[in-house]
């Protein structure tokens, strides 16, 4: 985003893929993806506090497509 207008770079674009940044849960209520949408434009970003509770995702390869049982 400049003078010129919006200019749009990619589209469905994730910045950590599927449930992962859910994970991350910063103290003033802000998720991943609005902190990197700030930073890109920046925005002004409150302090990044982690909350303090730990957290984590478990990732399952898969092989191939079709059902994990």
């Amino acid at each position: 985003m400049n003078e010129h207008g919006v200019w749009v770079i990619e589209l469905a674009a994730r910045s950590i893929g599927g449930h992962c940044s859910r994970t991350l849960d910063f103290a003033s209520g802000m998720s991943l993806e609005e902190l990197i949408l700030r930073h890109a434009l920046r925005m002004p970003i409150p302090p990044l506090t982690r909350q303090e509770q730990a957290a984590g995702v478990m990732m399952l390869p898969i092989p191939y497509g079709g059902r994990l049982s």
